[in-house]
């Protein structure tokens, strides 16, 4: 009897190995960053997708640029094992009536930028801080 118990528990805490394991993979993040255009969805989790705040980049060159909503603005970056150090982020200084909030919470979310993840088919490519927090959604165009 005592040792059914233990086999059991055995098979149990082997089970939840590999679910552990499995749930970890699925949050598994992008290692290549690809050239394209997109639009950011979404910001610190609010719907954006009204506002002028785009996305291009340029993996040959490691740079990425855009508008962010009133300013444009870029930043080059290194990847290396799938964590983005991005450099000093330059912009326009432009002021644009009802835009300005908007876009200091773009800029800082892009200054927080560590890691990325692409989904739907890479049409999605989401990025998250240091904490693994998703920051930005943007939709390819």
């Amino acid at each position: 009897m005592k040792k059914n118990i233990i086999i059991i528990v055995g098979i149990l805490m082997v089970s939840l190995f590999y679910q552990c394991k499995s749930a970890k993979e699925k949050k598994a993040f992008s290692q290549d960053l690809n050239s394209g255009e997109f639009s950011v969805e979404s910001l610190n989790g609010n719907d954006v997708q009204n506002h002028e705040l785009t996305f291009l980049i340029d993996a040959e060159q490691n740079r990425i640029s855009g508008q962010s909503s009133c300013n444009g603005y870029g930043v080059s970056y290194e990847l290396e094992e799938g964590v983005l150090e991005l450099g000093f982020v330059i912009a326009t200084k432009m002021y644009c009536d009802g835009k300005m909030e908007l876009e200091s919470e773009f800029m800082s979310a892009v200054g927080r930028i560590h890691k990325f993840k692409y989904q739907d088919h890479q049409d999605v490519l989401v990025f998250f801080d240091d904490e693994g927090k998703k920051i930005i959604e943007l939709r390819k165009q």
